[in-house]
């Protein structure tokens, strides 16, 4: 597996009566303060003088620490600017209940655009209390309000409950069934919107009703709880101008109940389905790619399931950046060779996936385009929709982009 990423130390809980759950705090570099007696001395000023210095001192900068420097002015803000845009990767952070801790390096170095957390209800309480442990203090919190922690302001995210999760980097089978919750963060991809929305039957005409008429949906992930009687107008309202095949699809039936939308902090309804959309204009540059594929494996056979995987990969066009979300069923019993498998096969991608109730997407058309006519919305029937809902099923589906 190609990922690279840190793992933070356990810390000493030893002092702790309760025994909450403890973790380190995620410190990426220690500043020191210089003092210098020239009062006439502008380090500001002096890095500004020499354009290609203050690029590179920004490469160092976190994101936080950029969007600081863009107030400075108009040169800062163009170079701040400049470096944000280039920081497109995903980047995640993965917490197990013995108090293991990885994330990505540089995990606060992304141009996010928005963000999913994924939790364990039986290992991991919203409302359990989690103890930070820093350099030199302990803080305690909820889970709920350590994801707000390690988000920046007003970002958009979510937090969904699942049976289990699939670990970004495995370490024993233990540890496989052991994860206490992951985060992703989605990048700002050049060229391509994302939408995150709830909605029921009622809302269903406008769903697009913000969107721009030349944007495409080129990616749909959504979650339901037992709604499966809102999946199909949803998928007929909010793809009326698409063909079927050409978004990718994937999700699943999750704890309704127990799943948030931030920074709102509102449950998700029984009658709702919540999305996450990716939209692409027309004319844009062929730098993000959208795939599904649903591979049912009853039998639970590697030979089958390695065929099927191949046959997806066939034809892609993988970009430098990519995430592979996984939606299993819960039921299956051979998810850990089955993961392994994945990464295998797409070994510089992200991994991130979770058990559900039921599985959600369909087979795309492996990025084939076409410039034929789209059919009005009166005119397209039931058999235009594929399958889309599952069981003991896979479903992947495979965001891939590349800086321009």
């Amino acid at each position: 597996m190609n990922l690279d990423f840190r793992e933070l130390k356990v810390p000493d809980s030893s002092s702790h009566t309760t025994k909450p759950s403890c973790i380190s705090a995620i410190h990426l570099w220690l500043v020191t303060q210089v003092e210098r007696n020239d009062d006439d001395f502008s380090l500001g000023e002096a890095l500004q003088s020499y354009h290609p210095l203050l690029e590179h001192v920004f490469t160092y900068l976190d994101k936080a620490s950029l969007q600081c420097a863009r107030c400075t002015c108009t040169i800062w803000n163009e170079l701040a600017t400049k470096e944000l845009n280039k920081r497109i990767s995903p980047s995640w952070i993965a917490f197990y209940p013995n108090g293991r801790l990885t994330c990505s390096r540089g995990f606060s170095y992304t141009n996010v655009s928005f963000g999913i957390f994924a939790y364990n209800p039986k290992l991991v309480k919203l409302d359990g209390t989690l103890c930070v442990h820093g350099l030199s203090d302990e803080t305690k919190m909820s889970v709920a309000e350590y994801f707000e922690s390690i988000t920046e302001a007003r970002l958009r995210y979510c937090v969904i409950a699942c049976p289990s999760l699939t670990p970004i980097v495995p370490s024993t089978s233990a540890d496989q069934l052991a994860v206490g919750f992951q985060g992703l963060f989605v990048p700002r991809i050049p060229h391509v919107e994302t939408h995150m929305f709830r909605s029921n039957a009622k809302s269903a005409p406008t769903f697009r009703s913000g969107a721009a008429p030349r944007l495409r949906v080129k990616c749909c992930i959504i979650f339901s709880g037992s709604t499966v009687r809102l999946l199909e107008p949803f998928l007929r309202a909010y793809l009326a101008a698409e063909r079927p095949e050409s978004v990718a699809l994937g999700g699943g039936f999750i704890y309704n109940k127990k799943s948030l939308q931030m920074p709102e902090g509102e449950r998700f309804k029984d009658s709702e389905i919540f999305c996450m959309a990716f939209l692409q204009a027309d004319g844009a540059e062929a730098n993000f790619a959208a795939h599904s594929v649903v591979i049912v494996n009853e039998t639970e056979d590697e030979v089958g399931f390695v065929n099927e995987l191949v046959q997806f990969k066939e034809g892609l066009v993988l970009h430098k950046y990519g995430v592979l979300f996984r939606f299993c069923c819960k039921a299956k019993t051979w998810k850990v060779d089955e993961s392994d498998i994945i990464r295998r096969h797409f070994p510089d991608f992200v991994l991130y996936g979770m058990d559900v109730n039921g599985e959600i997407g369909w087979n795309t058309g492996n990025g084939s385009t076409t410039t034929e006519e789209l059919p009005s919305a009166k005119k397209r029937r039931k058999k235009d929709l594929p399958p889309y809902v599952y069981g003991w099923s896979t479903v992947l589906v495979l965001l891939t982009w590349n800086k321009k």
